[in-house]
């Protein structure tokens, strides 16, 4: 469970603190609560789901994942990595590779090992260097 608490901002027109805080309420943004909320209390609820590690889908994970170099002190996150062939720019006209739209996938599901946070920053940070190569820049991500 976890709770953010964002109060409303200060009022620019008043100058007392108390007037402002009175005039929006305070709200708190919470995942998984221990105690449910009045509904009469609840903005909007969001459902998120969370990769499910399976034999098909760590298969898959090689099209979207490679890693490109890791020595034996080394955990996944600081083994060097790119991205597997299914990722990137799609093919052209004639199947120039680079020349049409393609798909560019990020997040625990494009990424080996257990689903968390760790995970999805190395297959953002592959994707960005991918894109940022793609474009012409200098890579520094």
């Amino acid at each position: 469970m976890a709770t953010h608490v964002q109060r409303p901002p200060p009022s620019p027109s008043s100058s007392s603190s108390s007037s402002a805080a009175s005039a929006s309420a305070t709200i708190y943004q919470t995942t998984n609560p221990i105690i449910a909320p009045r509904p009469s209390s609840i903005l909007s609820t969001t459902h998120l789901e969370r990769a499910v590690l399976t034999r098909a889908g760590k298969a898959a994970v090689a099209g979207l994942y490679r890693e490109t170099r890791r020595r034996w002190w080394e955990c996944a996150v600081e083994a060097q990595s790119a991205l597997g062939p299914l990722q990137g720019p799609g093919a052209g006209e004639g199947g120039a590779k680079g020349a049409g739209v393609g798909v560019w996938a990020v997040g625990s599901y494009a990424y080996p090992g257990i689903p968390l946070l760790e995970g999805c920053v190395v297959s953002a940070r592959n994707v960005a260097r991918a894109v940022v190569a793609l474009e012409g820049g200098v890579e520094d991500v």
